[in-house]
């Protein structure tokens, strides 16, 4: 162990030493379960600034940035693993950079993407209208794509 860990473990045992017996059980029972609950996983809108799709950019994310394996990531989309493999393979034959995640100013929890009433992109756009009150030109411009496509997914997408 490193000193500065070492350091850490020491204080810790310290100040559990301070506790009652049930006060540590509650202590290590909390640990536990915060161990046990995945950590909420948010997608920077800047990542959607490339010619990809939106599931290719979001497969391409969970990849190489956050570097999950097909499986986990199908499961997070609420899709088939074969589907994840697939897309992000066709994602690297277009599109070699890593993806500029440095925008966090405006994020997308990856949660609000699962449904598969609707397209990912159309989830996206109804997230950053409907969550983050943007205009559809606002969108549009972060997302480097049309304003009328913008304003036609997000139509199509409220009548579903």
């Amino acid at each position: 162990m490193k000193t500065e860990q070492l350091v850490k473990f020491s204080t810790l045992l310290d100040l559990t030493k301070l506790l009652s017996e049930s006060q540590k059980n509650q202590l290590i029972e909390h640990l536990l379960k915060e161990k046990k609950q995945p950590k909420e996983i948010i997608l920077p809108i800047s990542i959607f600034n490339t010619p990809l799709s939106c599931l290719e950019t979001i497969s391409k994310y969970l990849k190489e940035n956050l570097n999950l394996n097909f499986i986990q990531i199908a499961k997070l989309l609420n899709r088939e693993p074969t589907t994840i493999r697939t897309t992000y393979n066709n994602t690297i034959k277009k599109y070699t950079p890593k993806l500029d995640a440095s925008n966090f100013t405006i994020t997308i929890p990856l949660k609000f993407l699962k449904d598969r009433k609707y397209s990912t992109f159309e989830l996206l756009i109804i997230y950053l209208k409907e969550n983050s009150k943007l205009k559809t030109a606002e969108i549009a411009t972060l997302l480097h794509r049309n304003y009328k496509t913008i304003w036609t997914t997000y139509q199509r997408a409220t009548k579903k």
